[in-house]
Parts: C-alpha cells; structure tokens; sequence
C-alpha cells in the first residue's frame, strides 16, 4: 500500500492526530485534510506542515467524494459515528479505486464493510478497518495471544471507564457520545458458539484476572468480537466488556431504556446532557 497522497477525512480529535502522524511520514508527499467545516479542516491542515491543505467535503455527497478520492492514493476515514458513515465512505472509495483506512469502532458496519472484502478485492484496492486503540491495538493483542497459547476458547475485549473525566459533568453532542449511546442500547453482536448473533448489553459478566483478582465487568457493544470472527472463523467466543463501578450501571441502564423508547435518539440531543456520575 504504497501512498505518496494522502486524503484524511474528518477534522476532529481523532482526525487531527491521524493526520500530524500521517503528515510525519517522509513517504507521504501531499496531505489533504478534508471536512464539512471548511475552517477546521484549515487549522489541522496549518498544524501539519507544509506538504497538508485543506478541502470542504460533504461525505452524504457520494458523487463529489468519490471526485475528491480520485486525486489521492489512499483515503484515511476519521468520520463518525460510523454507522452512518463506515459504509458510504468505502464504497465511495472502492468506486473512486483507491485505498482505504479507518478506525470504525462501530460493530454494525463493521460486519458490513467485512462483507465488502470480495468487491473491493475486485476493484484492485486495499481495505483496513478498525485502526485505533480500540479496535486496533486491541486486535493487535489479541493475534499475539492466540499465537503464544495452544488453544483459544474466548476472546474478550475490555477497557477501564473508571477514571476521573476531571470534574466536568457536562458531555457534549459527539460522534463519541452518539458511539456510547448506540453500543449501551437496543442489541448488540457477540460471537457465540463460531456465529455472530445479538445479545443485550450491559450484561454482568465475572472475570478472573490474572494478578488483579476477580472482577464484575458489563458487556457492551464493539467491532472486536466480529473482527475476530471473521479473522478467526474457527473462535467459539468473543464479546466486549467495560469496566466501571457497579454504582453506574443503573445510571447506563436507565439511559439504554429511554433510547429503546424512542425518547431519547442521536438525531434528537439535548442541549448538554449530565455525566454518568
């Protein structure tokens, strides 16, 4: 995946640190920061040197996206939330034969980008989906543990919510919250028994670890159980679970129980809504 021209999608938090890490790469000859807000994807474009500009981009639009991947070698997509934009934006890059990058942590379109493997296999194009932190280094993990045991029953992804945010209670409108609030409701994909199937989140889940002792965990929604399908067809287990004190489930809980009710949508935010405390 040679790229000397670089399209990175999305001007945000994590659309502005894959692009300063792209544009450090001396292979990388040009850099194009592209975004609705024209300004932002202008100051990322200013913090990564001179070889990055900037161009305005609606990706609802697949006819003027598919123009602007044309003129780049490899197109890094940081749009979320990505269960809307996951699939668009790569089947506008497999139209415009070019390769693709993303860090989907959404496991909806995850699933159906993995089911896009033979089209874009046809158009010539490489696909990565799920680079990040998690997915990504968690994926990482996870090949280096079936590699060091005999034999793998389970694969379980996890991350530590514990931490102190610092006091701000107030969480803003963002692809993140809009994530959370999608994988904390309605259903949500496992592997079990070598099949993707749904199951209900926030599921108490007891774990054993090793030098930290046992532990209730909540199951949650994520693309690692089905990235780990389709990279390990012959894996009987894999789920995701958060880590957090048992004080916040109810909190979670509840919250769940107004999206599945339609009271509370993405589509529909509050002006701020309050911190899980």
């Amino acid at each position: 995946m040679a790229a000397k021209r670089v399209l990175a999608l999305g001007a945000g938090a994590m659309g502005a640190l894959a692009a300063a890490m792209v544009a450090a790469f001396p292979e990388v000859e040009s850099l194009t920061v592209a975004d609705l807000n024209l300004e932002a994807a202008r100051r990322v474009a200013a913090g990564c040197g001179g070889k990055a500009g900037a161009a305005a981009i609606d990706v609802t639009n697949p006819n003027e996206l598919t123009s602007l991947m044309r003129g780049a070698d490899l197109v890094m997509n940081c749009v979320g939330p990505f269960f809307r934009f996951g699939v668009p934006v790569l089947k506008a890059a497999i139209a415009a034969g070019v390769d693709y990058l993303d860090i989907c942590d959404d496991p909806e379109p995850t699933r159906a980008m993995h089911e896009y493997q033979a089209i874009a296999s046809k158009a010539g194009i490489t696909a990565i989906v799920g680079l990040g932190a998690s997915p990504g280094i968690t994926s990482l993990l996870a090949a280096r543990a079936r590699a060091e045991l005999d034999k793998v029953e389970e694969l379980i992804a996890g991350w530590n919510i514990e931490e102190d945010s610092g006091g701000d209670e107030t969480v803003s409108y963002s692809a993140a919250a809009v994530h959370w609030m999608q994988q904390c409701s309605g259903t949500i994909l496992e592997c079990a028994r070598g099949r993707l199937v749904e199951h209900q989140p926030l599921v108490d889940v007891n774990l054993d670890y090793p030098g930290r002792g046992r532990r209730t965990v909540y199951t949650v929604g994520h693309p690692e159980p089905v990235s780990f399908h389709y990279s390990y067809p012959d894996l009987p287990r894999s789920f995701c679970v958060m880590v957090m004190p048992r004080a916040w489930v109810g909190d979670f809980q509840r919250l769940a129980a107004q999206i599945n009710q339609g009271n509370l949508t993405w589509k529909r935010p509050r002006k701020n809504w309050r911190r899980v405390p």
